[in-house]
């Protein structure tokens, strides 16, 4: 018997986050045949801790999660309870779940992640997982370490395990991560999230590049958990995917699929599991070695149609200069819009022109130079948006002076 520390994952988010499928009248759907992939660990490692995949239905899956968090992250227990069943709801996977908190502090500047894993795993000493904040290069980095026996066939016999999904430190990389809750939100329960992702409909716009996902990191994190691989490049072209159980294009090729959670986040995160995703978790359950006495594993009910959004905008600045107010915003639309802008000066009204936007804008940065004579002083601007029936989207109104 030998112990040693294997990293499961290194999750960079790089990618842009879309739907797929077709309409259903009924708002549910069969799953489109999609990209799909398993982690290839799971070929060589046979144990419950390591792998959500392995619970059985008589289990409780013991979660550890370090104060900070809580501190930070309105409801964060009951998100981070949401994301590891949300998996198991599309595979008739009732998991049993307990999460509790630890007393810890965030990592202190230059603590290597070791020693960070470490204190995690003294402190949660019966836990499943551990999670908290962590000096990771990575946004996210689910962390294992375990003692195993190899039998003649190279199968790994797990004996003891530990494992610490990791949120990069706040501080390390000046991030922000934003919660899918404000502290003034009414709290929700484990259930009414998990009915909300499963719904399909929701998105959190991130317009500021230093912001991260709090729901779509989790999600991602425990799709590892549970079993599946990234779905994007890994350093040198390398993958986590296991040849055998992932899908593959016409030459033998894996096909890794940008838009899925199990790849990346932009600044439109879909807060659901997306077509893909679902079909890898089906694809593994229906597996018999990973059965692990649940019933009906292998015949799946239609998923809520996952739908698109509508539109978005937040103002980010103006920028006024001699004869041009720079007008700067994020702007997500699935419709045809128009712009209305009128502006008061110190010479009177300023009216333009309305402008009609035919095409689908999708960028968290989109500048509007509105020139204007040089010998006006501009006291106040109204911008609004209007679909083509004339109701109002949204309205900005913004003083410069009076």
């Amino acid at each position: 018997m030998r112990d040693f520390k294997h990293i499961l994952l290194v999750l960079l988010f790089v990618g842009l986050a879309s739907c797929s499928g077709k309409k259903a009248t009924d708002d549910t759907k069969t799953l489109t045949p999609g990209y799909w992939g398993q982690l290839a660990e799971l070929e060589f490692i046979s144990s419950n801790p390591l792998f959500l995949i392995y619970v059985k239905p008589t289990d409780i899956y013991k979660v550890c999660v370090a104060d900070h968090l809580v501190k930070e992250h309105p409801q964060i227990l009951n998100q981070i309870d949401a994301s590891i069943k949300v998996w198991g709801e599309y595979i008739n996977r009732k998991i049993n779940t307990e999460v509790y908190t630890f007393e810890m502090e965030a990592p202190q500047e230059g603590e290597a992640q070791d020693s960070t894993f470490n204190k995690y795993v003294k402190a949660c000493p019966n836990a499943d997982v551990a999670v908290g904040y962590g000096n990771t290069d990575s946004v996210g980095l689910t962390a294992s370490q375990y003692s195993s026996y190899q039998r003649p066939d190279g199968m790994k016999i797990v004996q003891d395990a530990s494992k610490v999904v990791f949120l990069q430190n706040p501080s390390k990389e000046n991030r922000k991560w934003v919660s899918l809750f404000t502290e003034t939100d009414q709290e929700k329960s484990v259930e009414e999230i998990i009915k909300m992702l499963m719904k399909r409909d929701r998105y959190q716009f991130l317009v500021k590049q230093n912001e991260l996902s709090v729901p779509v990191v989790l999600m991602h994190e425990f799709g590892h958990v549970w079993g599946l691989c990234d779905m994007y490049p890994l350093g040198n072209g390398h993958t986590n995917c296991d040849p055998t159980w992932s899908k593959k294009d016409e030459n033998g090729q894996l096909i890794l699929n940008p838009h899925a959670t199990m790849a990346a986040s932009t600044w439109k995160n879909p807060l659901y599991l997306h077509d893909d995703d679902i079909e890898g978790i089906r694809t593994l359950a229906a597996r018999t070695r990973f059965q692990s006495d649940w019933e009906n594993q292998k015949s799946f009910n239609d998923v809520d149609e996952a739908k698109d959004a509508e539109f978005f905008f937040q103002h980010l600045k103006s920028e006024l200069t001699d004869g041009n107010l720079a007008f700067t915003f994020a702007l997500y639309n699935n419709q045809a819009i128009n712009f209305e802008i009128s502006m008061m000066t110190d010479l009177g009204p300023l009216n333009y022109q309305p402008m009609k936007i035919e095409n689908k804008i999708d960028t968290p940065q989109y500048t509007l130079n509105l020139g204007m004579p040089k010998n006006m002083n501009l006291q106040r601007l109204e911008f609004i948006i209007k679909d083509n029936d004339g109701n109002e989207l949204s309205v900005h109104r913004e003083v410069f002076a009076e």
